[in-house]
């Protein structure tokens, strides 16, 4: 434990919503962060983060707020106001990760067309599917978008918004035109890629990225069945029994190649501007080929180990404090011996 004085520690400011509170405890955060030679706080957003400094560094999840503050909610278009205007009066304040940068992950369309426009285009082992916005207002009109796009069906239709709000999960498998009436505007329709029901969660922290094995929607066909309606984490979750998915064994799966996950990540760490992110990509089945289906800010980290401790450790070096006998790693690596979810 460090010996400095609370006083003489940087300070870290930190806010996030109640799940996310949920999943971290404040206590274990506050004693990984002594234990880097941080000082940590919780920013009350009601108050000027001028009265709660000094602030040497913010890690924050503010999705929630930027999808209500864009949606006409005051209170949060204030919120964000006063920290963006505390961000632009303070720019040695490290933030994890500046607002306009998590913006570039709010909307699913644009998402994909900043992988799709992103280096990882020019490769021949990473894409994104097909995909094309649809109002859902007009069937003709989407089936004539699909088609001018070249998206095939099955197609997996998601909602604009992907953070902030319950309905960012809730999705629907259209196997066919016939489906397309049961679109519930506006949202992203991807071609569906069969990958044997199996997805990889890609972590990253700072320099860092870790690993996991979920389950996923298994192998389905175009045919005429009726739109299955469905929430993408409840498919997902670790030890998932949907009728969804494919029960597929995820037990000592061998893992995509390290140098190229390692472009993945640099490239994708460079596109966003964020340091804590995820990925959620599948292998088409026969071709190995890697899909960037999801990129989410601030994730759960489910499965990372003493990912409090590695956070802790990434702001310390991201302000200078990091205790000298703090044991922690920071040198650009990865972990690539994940924790394998059992199914």
């Amino acid at each position: 434990m460090c010996d400095m004085e609370s006083s003489d520690r940087p300070r870290v400011g930190f806010w996030w919503g109640d799940k996310k509170s949920r999943e971290l405890s404040t206590e274990d955060f506050k004693q990984a962060c002594a234990s880097h030679g941080l000082e940590l706080v919780k920013l009350d957003l009601t108050r000027p983060l001028e009265e709660q400094g000094p602030l040497a560094a913010i890690v924050h999840k503010f999705c929630d707020i930027l999808v209500r503050a864009d949606h006409g909610d005051t209170e949060c278009q204030h919120i964000t106001a006063e920290f963006e205007r505390f961000c632009r009066a303070h720019p040695s304040v490290v933030v994890v990760d500046p607002l306009e940068n998590v913006r570039k992950v709010l909307n699913r369309f644009h998402q994909y067309r900043l992988v799709e426009q992103s280096p990882l285009a020019s490769t021949e082992w990473i894409f994104v599917p097909p995909f094309v916005e649809l109002s859902g207002a007009n069937v003709e009109a989407d089936r004539a978008v699909l088609r001018e796009r070249g998206v095939q069906f099955p197609i997996v239709c998601k909602p604009l918004v992907s953070h902030g709000m319950k309905k960012a999960h809730q999705m629907c498998l259209v196997f066919g035109e016939h489906g397309l009436a049961d679109l519930q505007a506006p949202c992203v329709a991807q071609q569906f890629v069969p990958h044997e029901g199996r997805l990889l969660k890609v972590y990253v922290l700072g320099q860092r990225y870790h690993l996991t094995w979920r389950p996923s929607l298994k192998d389905f066909v175009a045919n005429n069945s009726p739109t299955i309606f469905f929430n993408s984490q409840d498919v997902s979750k670790p030890h998932s029994s949907s009728p969804l998915n494919a029960q597929a064994a995820l037990e000592g799966l061998p893992m995509p190649c390290p140098r190229k996950l390692r472009f993945m990540v640099d490239t994708m760490r460079q596109q966003l501007g964020q340091r804590l992110f995820g990925i959620d990509i599948i292998a088409e089945k026969d071709t190995g080929r890697l899909c960037i289906i999801d990129v989410n800010n601030f994730p759960g980290y489910d499965g990372v180990s003493n990912f409090l401790d590695q956070l802790s450790g990434m702001l310390a070096e991201l302000v200078g404090s990091e205790l000298p006998d703090s044991g922690i790693d920071t040198s650009d690596s990865s972990d690539e011996t994940p924790r394998r979810l059992h199914h």
